[in-house]
C-alpha cells in the first residue's frame, strides 16, 4: 500500500464531516427539544366469528409517548391508541 499524500488523498471526508458535525449541532441546539421520534404503529389481526360467519379484521394500535405530537387525522375510530 502507497503511503497517503495530499496528491492521492479523497477528500471527501471533509464535507461529510461538515455536514455530520454541522447537523450535530443542530440537533443539540434545537432539535432535541422538538423531536419526539416515529409514532410507533403496530397492525394487529383480529379473527372473530359471527353468525357463523369467521371474521378477520386488521386494526392498528398506535403507541404514544406522553410527550409524543401526532396528527389527529392520521387516526382513524377503528385506531386503538396506548400511551406509554
Amino acid at each position: 500500500m502507497a503511503p497517503i499524500t495530499a496528491n492521492n488523498m479523497n477528500f471527501a471526508i471533509i464535507p461529510f464531516g461538515f455536514i455530520i458535525g454541522l447537523a450535530s449541532v443542530v440537533y443539540a441546539v434545537s432539535g432535541r427539544k422538538w423531536f419526539t421520534g416515529p409514532v410507533r404503529n403496530i397492525d394487529t389481526v383480529v379473527i372473530r366469528e359471527e353468525d357463523g360467519k369467521v371474521i378477520q379484521e386488521t386494526r392498528r394500535v398506535v403507541l404514544l409517548n406522553e410527550d409524543d405530537m401526532i396528527d389527529q387525522r392520521e387516526i382513524t375510530s377503528q385506531d386503538t391508541l396506548v400511551k406509554l
